[in-house]
């Protein structure tokens, strides 16, 4: 059986289902090890800044500071939470399921863009407000009032995520979107459109 590289994929040419099966079982593995690897990472941090700041008897520790490890352990406990749901989702994929579901499910998980992601603006916003409670405003200049330090922060932390969620969508046009076009090719001659 040929297996078909992203160009062959993405082309409006007839598709062979059998190499695009094949295409997108590659890809569902490589996804499964990507998700298990952030779910391992993620469940050490819950653990580390557990210990770290929130139930580490140093008396120098304010309680600001344990408020923010906790808001840190919260945002890693649902990022953890996030990639095991996908990892578990991935893993229940059966491939001897009607074709046409098969596809259809394999769609809505390449979507770049899902209410599946939504619980990640979550995550995101508990470590932005852990980083304003007890992160590194010290270290900006002094004579700035705390709330030109948390402006500053809030333009450079969400510029950041708004330049990882660009970069996120690039690697997604480059790696998967020739596989979605094909699934959604293939789902529209399955079903007749």
């Amino acid at each position: 059986m040929k297996t078909m590289n992203n160009k062959e994929i993405g082309t409006r040419n007839p598709i062979d289902l059998d190499s695009l099966v094949n295409e997108l079982k590659k890809k569902d593995d490589r996804q499964k090890t990507t998700y298990r690897r952030f779910y391992i990472m993620l469940s050490v941090f819950v653990v580390f800044y557990l210990l770290l700041l929130v139930v580490n008897p140093d008396p120098e520790l304010t309680f600001v500071q344990r408020i923010s490890g906790l808001l840190y352990v919260m945002a890693f406990i649902i990022g953890a939470w996030l990639f095991r749901r996908e990892h578990r989702m991935i893993v229940t994929v059966n491939y001897a399921d009607p074709l046409l579901k098969v596809l259809k499910n394999a769609v809505e998980r390449y979507r770049p863009f899902s209410k599946r992601g939504l619980p990640m603006l979550l995550f995101l916003l508990l470590i932005n407000l852990g980083i304003v409670i007890g992160g590194p405003m010290d270290y900006l200049p002094g004579h700035w009032t705390n709330m030109q330090r948390i402006w500053i922060f809030q333009v450079v932390y969400w510029g950041i995520m708004l330049i990882s969620a660009m970069i996120g969508y690039l690697i997604w046009r480059v790696r998967y979107r020739p596989l979605w076009l094909a699934l959604k090719q293939m789902i529209d001659e399955l079903e007749g459109k």
